[in-house]
């Protein structure tokens, strides 16, 4: 039996959960992310009391999962080691499996940690102003979030995968994407005070509750395809299998 027979996405999933494990428990990764959630986990929510439950805050924190999508989809497509055995394997005719495995294994990793980050948030600010009850944002809300964060992630673990492949270095990827990131950020922020009136009441009805979720029912599954072209665009730039050159 052949490897491509062999390598589907589920075990794909597994091998690359398990090496996510164990990069977790490097000391300079484990510092990062306890960094990330003692600033935005701890110290955001405990300075902005009640006004962590605003959708614009919510809604922040659960985009902000392409941040943690960039690490892990870097570490498994650029390196050195990953791109030898990626190789490897799209030649036996494996590479779309593999691909998209570890492409949704970093968007749930990037999911799970801002919705984490935000859950931190959440009860952390509810510890200081506990009323009997706990504070939660509209479920409406949460759904939406949940939504946004796992398309996005998706997303951009796409553009990761591409842009990994691309890339010289492991380095010079991670150095992209963040870059990217940063400058997404920015540029959604200086629209804000740029823009026509009618761009700014665009923005505010789309953080109200109700318009999120109706704007969540096309942006999603826009993210989503999108995220789906980009892997295809990745998957084109991977070694042919070694069948299709002895065809030739």
């Amino acid at each position: 039996m052949s490897e491509s027979e062999n390598v589907g996405i589920g075990r794909v999933l597994r091998e690359e959960a398990a090496e996510l494990l164990g990069r977790a428990r490097m000391w300079p990764g484990l510092m990062l992310y306890l960094f990330l959630f003692a600033a935005l986990g701890a110290l955001a929510p405990w300075s902005l009391g009640f006004r962590f439950l605003s959708q614009a805050v919510v809604v922040t924190y659960a985009s902000l999962s392409p941040l943690f999508v960039n690490t892990v989809i870097v570490e498994s497509l650029a390196g050195a080691r990953a791109r030898e055995g990626l190789a490897r394997r799209s030649q036996a005719g494996a590479g779309r499996p593999v691909l998209i495995g570890k492409a949704l294994v970093a968007t749930l990793y990037g999911t799970a940690s801002a919705l984490l980050l935000l859950g931190v948030g959440l009860g952390v600010m509810n510890w200081r102003h506990w009323h009997g009850s706990p504070l939660l944002p509209p479920t409406a809300t949460l759904a939406s979030v949940c939504a946004l964060s796992i398309s996005l992630a998706f997303f951009w673990a796409g553009l990761g995968a591409l842009v990994s492949l691309r890339a010289a270095s492991a380095r010079s990827a991670q150095r992209t994407l963040r870059l990217g990131f940063l400058l997404t950020m920015a540029g959604l922020l200086l629209a804000a005070r740029v823009l026509p009136a009618s761009w700014h009441e665009f923005w505010v009805v789309l953080f109200t509750t109700d318009a999120l979720a109706i704007h969540m029912t096309w942006l999603a599954p826009v993210l989503v395809l999108g995220g789906l072209g980009l892997l295809h665009l990745a998957y084109a730039r991977l070694p042919a299998p070694l069948n299709s050159h002895a065809d030739r």
